[in-house]
């Protein structure tokens, strides 16, 4: 039976980007982040790259901040994945695999997985050479929660949440089943509920997977008002970047 193994939460070390933080191990899963904010004061150097689909939907947000959020984080993930296959960023093609997880066309001697995540002022894009799926949230400390744990969480997730520091723990078990539903392009739906996102070993419901792998999934918090979880096959080193124009 396949496992879950979630880590507790560690301080990550964003590294500064450089082209050395492209090459890609097949032991090594990059995690690549980004503020929003910085990124709008180049805006029209993160719209180049983007093709005529993405540019009308960019346009059909309503809000500005909306707009510039989605032209930073698409162009980033064009420039991010060109520099790894080296490929310039406005030839990319994305469609959509199994369960309409996004992924790279023309991409199969040496495929590259990756996944995009955004919430408040930052961006991260996960990549690595198999299965891989991360989400960040911004810790609202307005957010109700509590109407949502029945429904997500088990009876022990909730106890963990409501014992102590709970807008942190319940952002920590969020971004856990997320980033773990993201990985095996599974939607969120009914899932939510049977991922396990406390620390430790969990068994996974067969129904949720085709396969026996075993995965790990890493919590990390980015500036004291964000927290983000990465998951991926096996036990392989993460490594973490600033991306910055270069």
């Amino acid at each position: 039976m396949a496992t879950l193994t979630n880590l507790p939460l560690a301080h990550v070390n964003f590294m500064p980007g450089n082209m050395a933080g492209y090459q890609l191990s097949a032991d090594e899963v990059h995690v690549w982040c980004k503020s929003i904010s910085e990124g709008v004061e180049m805006l029209p150097v993160y719209r180049a790259p983007l093709n005529a689909d993405e540019l009308a939907r960019a346009g059909k947000y309503f809000q500005l901040k909306d707009q510039q959020r989605f032209v930073v984080s698409r162009g980033m993930q064009r420039m991010v994945l060109g520099r790894y296959l080296n490929n310039a960023p406005d030839k990319l093609e994305f469609i959509l695999g199994d369960n309409k997880k996004p992924k790279i066309a023309h991409n199969s001697s040496e495929p590259l997985f990756y996944n995009l995540s955004h919430a408040g002022d930052r961006i991260l894009l996960a990549v690595a050479n198999s299965s891989v799926g991360v989400d960040v949230e911004y810790l609202d400390p307005d957010f109700e929660f509590k109407d949502i744990l029945p429904e997500n969480f088990s009876v022990e997730e909730a106890a963990y949440i409501n014992e102590t520091n709970s807008i942190e723990r319940f952002y920590k078990l969020w971004t856990r089943k997320e980033g773990f539903l993201k990985t095996i392009g599974q939607g969120l739906g009914d899932h939510l509920s049977v991922t396990p996102a406390l620390d430790g070993v969990h068994k996974l419901p067969q129904h949720l997977l085709k396969s026996n792998e075993d995965w790990l999934q890493q919590s990390f918090n980015i500036a004291p008002d964000h927290i983000a979880a990465v998951a991926y096959a096996g036990n392989r080193q993460l490594k973490a970047y600033q991306f910055n124009l270069i």
